[in-house]
């Protein structure tokens, strides 16, 4: 009965090692199936974070879309404002070369009748004096 005992003992023993060989092996199989996952952890993460940037980026893309349509309104609409300052002076040059023509006529017809008018006769009791 003591050889089966410590047979028994013996076999119980192995039994117990090879269950915590298993065990260990178990364990050791989790964490490496754990460890192949993070990388796909990892990469789904870090394709969400991508996206949110893209998003972002996106976003910022069409208000610098918008800023930029505005800014061509703006421009047309200051190239129109340029363009009608632009007819206003040509009109104050033409008008003012009008002005300088008329100005010089005035001034020659003025000298003009300075020369035709005959000069004055003064009347005295004696003689006529031209």
């Amino acid at each position: 009965a003591v050889v089966s005992t410590q047979s028994t003992g013996d076999s119980l023993r192995s039994k117990n090692e090879a269950l915590e060989r298993a065990l260990g092996e178990v364990q050791a199989l989790k964490s490496e199936i754990r460890h192949s996952n993070q990388p796909s952890g990892y990469l789904v993460e870090s394709i969400k974070k991508r996206d949110e940037q893209i998003g972002k980026l996106r976003k910022e893309i069409e208000g610098l879309r918008e800023g930029c349509e505005e800014l061509k309104a703006e421009r047309k609409k200051l190239q129109i404002e340029k363009e009608d300052l632009v007819s206003d002076l040509e009109k104050a040059l033409k008008n003012s070369d009008r002005l300088k023509d008329l100005r010089q006529r005035v001034e020659k017809k003025i000298h003009m009748t300075d020369r035709i008018q005959p000069r004055p006769v003064v009347f005295t009791k004696e003689k006529l004096v031209s």
